[in-house]
């Protein structure tokens, strides 16, 4: 769509007319990147009837506002308006502050401030240039003499910044002076197709859309309901998407739909009033496996096996990692993670550990491998298995199903202490060429797989948009229902993580029989958290000399002084066969050698 330069007509019109200067746009189903609370706007405010002189002989007094709580891809086209604005400024001079938009409680607002805003910041200067904005629609306005750059994609913010600066270079004078003409504003639309078949939800706003990666987007939308959760339902319907998959946990509302082409997940939590919906295409992403398309034959009992991932040395390296694995009642498997890819030693042990367990030796079927998250003393394991044993060839006695992950962007990634996932899904590449299917998990979604149950309780998109700065923040959170008992896997999660999940769920939901340390029992787990679970059993994944020191962190103390505890069982260098149903006794425990 042609971008344009409209001049707008007198305040009167603007009000009358409103409906006829709303942008062409992709309508109800594009976004951003960054969530800031907005003021209330009560009233329509008007663009500015006044020229406003932005930058006067090589300097300004403007400052670029961006929202205190973003996306590193907004910071960047911030930064990015940021150095362009300074190629209008003669050498020599500082150029244009940058800053976000925390205001202290006792602050006040001038309205005659003068600021760029990017975004969906704190203004109510922002929200109005928002209103009524289509899902990846843009626009350039000026607001109460404040430049407003509105938009809700990283790519329509950055198409706007574009046009943006396009027309100060076409306008600038020869002193080094711009002056934004009475009623400017810039419109358009940068076309996402993915977002386009995307409803908006009514009587609603959108507060951010995040690019969580491998093609899947996320549209944050505020003033949800459960009651607008069933409309939205409806409005998908409407849209030509069937229902896949619904699921209550507590107050809070799950559901999946799909189309020819793509899959929407959407939910509602009832204490953030938020409804978060993914839409991503069906060639990214396999489907949840449903009940009752689940069809399997009992021949063994079940168990789970805790392998020690612990190595002698003196890096820190070998002194945690974590690799958990369950043999269904049909004889398949579902891993947990895998530890290290160090010497391939944890590849090695996992293959050990199935042969040793499976009905048939020679044909191993891996149901499912859940990735909580990509550090290399979790997933390493998964790159040195497939490496060592090239699961899915002719050649190999290994099959796998599906891998259950959701990876961060390689940009989000870079973000978060400069980690990279570039080597897992390298593998994750070469595994779906060989028919493996790969999932990307969504909060609420429930995998039924042979005889075990697997909800995915959170993982990194409950916390976006806000910026993402600590790796373990992007662990995959799942409870594990199997043989009458339940697990709760919590790999590296996050104190962040610990916060959101306590408010989103209930005790009811949240107890489990068995307990993972979150974190090796590092950071991560909280007390609140840990006392929602309740476990009787504590799966500690952490060398027995370590566990000697953090066993009297605050943190651990809800689990090493409940009375309901029976026991904790350090990983170290020992592999912990239980059988399923477990009683407390009916386990093998096993050392190795180094």
């Amino acid at each position: 769509m042609k971008n344009r330069t409209t001049k707008l007509l007198s305040l009167l019109l603007v009000l009358l007319m409103l409906t006829s200067l709303v942008l062409t746009s992709c309508k109800p189903g594009e976004g951003a990147g960054e969530t800031t609370t907005s003021e209330t706007v009560t009233d329509e405010l008007p663009l500015t009837q006044t020229k406003t002189e932005f930058i006067v002989k090589g300097k300004t007094e403007y400052k670029i506002v961006r929202p205190e709580v973003a996306s590193s891809t907004i910071i960047n086209t911030a930064v990015n308006f940021r150095e362009r604005v300074i190629e209008f400024i003669p050498e020599g001079l500082t150029g244009i502050k940058l800053t976000d938009d925390f205001v202290k409680r006792d602050q006040v607002i001038s309205d005659t401030e003068k600021v760029v805003l990017i975004g969906l910041t704190n203004r109510k200067e922002s929200a109005q240039a928002h209103k009524d904005l289509g899902l990846c629609s843009y626009r350039v306005t000026v607001i109460n003499g404040k430049l407003v750059i509105a938009g809700y994609t990283e790519k329509a913010l950055n198409m706007a910044v574009g046009d943006l600066i396009k027309h100060i270079k076409n306008n600038i004078t020869e002193d080094g002076s711009f002056t934004f003409e009475e009623n400017f504003l810039i419109e358009g639309t940068s076309n996402e197709t993915l977002l386009s078949a995307l409803p908006m939800l009514e009587d609603s706003s959108v507060n951010a859309i995040h690019d969580m990666g491998d093609e899947c987007q996320l549209v944050i939308m505020s003033d949800a309901t459960p009651e607008k959760f069933d409309k939205y339902k409806a409005q998908l319907k409407e849209k030509g998407y069937e229902e896949y998959a619904v699921n209550t946990i507590g107050d809070n509302l799950f559901a999946t739909y799909k189309d020819s082409k793509n899959l929407v997940t959407a939910y509602y939590t009832k204490y953030s009033g938020e409804l978060r919906v993914n839409i991503e295409p069906l060639s990214e992403t396999a489907l949840a496996t449903r009940e009752q398309d689940n069809k399997y034959t009992a021949v063994t009992t079940p168990l789970v096996t805790q392998i020690g991932v612990e190595r002698k040395g003196n890096s820190s390296s070998y002194q945690n990692g974590m690799s958990y694995l369950f043999r269904l009642s049909d004889g398949s498997f579902i891993i947990y993670d895998g530890g290290f890819s160090n010497s391939n030693t944890d590849g090695k042990k996992l293959n050990d550990v199935m042969t040793e367990q499976a009905p048939d030796p020679k044909n191993i079927t891996i149901a499912a491998w859940v990735i909580t998250h990509a550090h290399s003393d979790h997933y390493g394991g998964f790159i040195a298995f497939n490496n060592l044993y090239s699961p899915n060839t002719a050649s190999s006695k290994y099959k796998i199903e599906m891998v259950i992950r959701n990876t961060p962007t390689e940009a989000d990634s870079q973000g978060a202490e400069n980690k990279s996932t570039s080597k897992q899904v390298a593998v994750e590449k070469a595994l779906k060429s060989r028919g493996v299917a790969l999932v990307k998990s969504h909060p609420g979604q429930v995998f039924y797989i042979r005889d075990s149950k697997i909800t995915v309780i959170y993982n990194l998109e409950m916390f976006v948009p806000s910026n993402f700065t600590y790796f373990n923040t992007s662990t995959t959170v799942t409870k594990l229902e199997l043989a009458g008992q339940s697990f709760m896997m919590l790999g590296d999660c996050s104190e962040d993580g610990s916060r959101i999940i306590v408010k989103t769920y209930n005790k009811d939901f949240m107890m489990c029989d068995f307990v993972q340390v979150a974190h090796h029992g590092y950071q991560g787990g909280t007390t609140a958290l840990y006392s929602l679970i309740d476990p009787y059993y504590v799966l500690w994944p952490m060398a027995t000399t370590h566990y000697a020191t953090y066993k009297d962190k605050s943190r651990s103390e809800y689990l090493i002084s409940s009375k309901k505890v029976v026991d904790i069982y350090t990983a170290g260098y020992s592999k912990f066969v239980f059988q399923l149903p477990f009683d407390g006794k009916n386990y093998t425990k096993t050392d190795y050698a180094s």
